[in-house]
């Protein structure tokens, strides 16, 4: 494979059988994702180029074959997605584990896949399963995963732009902060978008944008500071 680093259909049905036949991840030139994309790309070129002088049972022949190519890469991929679920939680669960870059034949993508994952997993048992398990309520956590941008009609019904939406979220976390005046709040400014989250008495703040600056509970706000997501703004009196 790694020899003439050419993918053909017959060595991509081969790749996806050894996949399916190894409980770990089998072995994969470090290159096999480029690889694919060439071929496909390759694939699809001859069949624009060559395809009014085609008959039409050629034509449709190719036409599978470019979508069989498709499924099959597509299948493996998942396959070995699947593995990487399960060596998550595996891992998540171990106190003592070989570093993620000792793990055999993991490919770049798949370990930068692996290691968010775990650190999900990580994260969820440590402030939500056990103290739970142990009789507390779960302090209040930061979602850091990153928003897809939204179209218009996703952020209103009315279509507005986005400095109309950054004026409603403004003027949602003044009315948030109005309701915790029991709260002891501070004034900070925001460094990271940070998506809606719920306060310790399942209130909802956010989603704030960068540089949004708002007042908020002491306690929210130093979760947010401690994880570099805003910093504080000393308010003179």
């Amino acid at each position: 494979m790694a020899e003439d680093s050419i993918l053909t259909y017959e060595t991509l049905y081969d790749i996806l059988r050894k996949e399916k036949q190894e409980s770990n991840l089998a072995k994969l030139d470090s290159d096999i994702n480029k690889m694919f994309v060439t071929y496909l790309k390759s694939k699809i070129s001859i069949f624009k180029k060559d395809r009014v002088s085609m008959s039409s049972g050629k034509k449709e022949y190719a036409k599978k074959q470019i979508n069989n190519i498709r499924r099959l890469y597509k299948e493996l991929l998942e396959k070995r997605e699947k593995k990487i679920l399960e060596l998550a939680y595996l891992r998540s669960k171990m106190s003592v584990k070989e570093p993620i870059n000792n793990i055999e034949n993991i490919l770049e993508e798949e370990r930068k896949l692996l290691q968010k994952i775990e650190t999900i997993l990580i994260d969820n048992r440590e402030n939500l399963i056990l103290p739970i398990v142990n009789g507390k309520m779960p302090q209040p956590t930061i979602d850091n995963t990153p928003n897809p941008k939204q179209n218009n009609s996703d952020i209103n019904n009315n279509g507005n732009n986005n400095n109309d939406n950054n004026q409603n979220n403004n003027s949602n976390n003044q009315n948030t902060t109005n309701t915790n005046n029991s709260t002891e709040n501070i004034t900070i400014r925001l460094t990271k978008d940070v998506p809606k989250f719920y306060g310790e008495d399942l209130t909802i703040y956010g989603p704030y944008n960068i540089g949004d600056i708002v007042n908020i509970p002491r306690q929210l706000a130093n979760i947010l500071t401690n994880k570099d997501n805003a910093k504080e703004i000393k308010v003179n009196s």
